[in-house]
């Protein structure tokens, strides 16, 4: 049963902080509306309502109004970059750089992308293997072009060469090597100076495709 307003003297004189209605929202209740008499509302989460011990008639002090405030600032901001997760996945450089872009306070983004990574929503690691493996599927790149590419996404040194171990074996590489010759020489042949040129554009290393001719040359034999 919910409880009633208190008969103590009220600390918003003109009444526009007293609560009017509490509504759970969302399919498993975890947010809640929160209405005010002056006709303010609020979406924060249920497990908040708890914390301040809100209910239905309470009369909120200014603090409680602005922490109140701050509450649903981070829900919103909370659902917003589960928006932009659904899309695709992110790390955590873009999310953070998105959610600026909507004007979210730095304390706020702060909160919500470590409340995504304890949840393990939001992981620098994932992205970059994901990242990766997408990468390579879609263009015959090299070592040095993949790895600028992680860090313009914002990951550290140790998670971008992390992720290359992982992904990027000298199987893989002998098959980005192949895709690549194959679609520079579909037309025409073309001089080896200019097929070194090419392949280090790719971020491919200079020793390495050497040997690769190489070993293309020697297989033609």
């Amino acid at each position: 049963m919910a409880k009633e307003k208190p008969e103590e003297d009220s600390s918003s004189p003109n009444g526009n902080g007293i609560i009017e209605r509490i509504e759970l929202r969302g399919a498993g209740g975890v947010t809640a509306k929160v209405t005010l008499t002056g006709g303010s509302s609020f979406f924060i989460p249920w497990d908040f309502i708890a914390a301040e011990d809100l209910y239905h008639g309470k009369d909120l002090s200014p603090e409680a109004i602005d922490r109140i405030r701050q509450a649903s600032k981070r829900q919103e901001a909370y659902n917003k970059a589960l928006r932009f997760l659904s899309l695709r996945d992110h790390s955590i450089f873009e999310l953070r750089e998105k959610l600026r872009n909507k004007s979210f306070p730095q304390d706020v983004i702060e909160q919500v992308l470590e409340s995504l990574r304890r949840e393990g929503v939001l992981s620098d690691e994932r992205f970059a293997v994901n990242y990766l493996s997408s990468r390579i599927r879609r263009n015959p790149e090299g070592y040095t072009m993949l790895f600028s590419r992680l860090l313009q996404k914002g990951l550290n040194r140790e998670t971008a060469l992390k992720a290359l171990e992982e992904v990027y074996t000298t199987e893989v590489e002998r098959e980005l090597l192949d895709r690549l010759y194959e679609k520079l020489t579909i037309k025409a042949p073309l001089p080896e100076e200019e097929l070194i040129q090419r392949f280090q554009a790719k971020g491919f290393s200079y020793s390495r495709i050497r040997e690769y001719l190489r070993e293309r040359k020697d297989s033609d034999y």
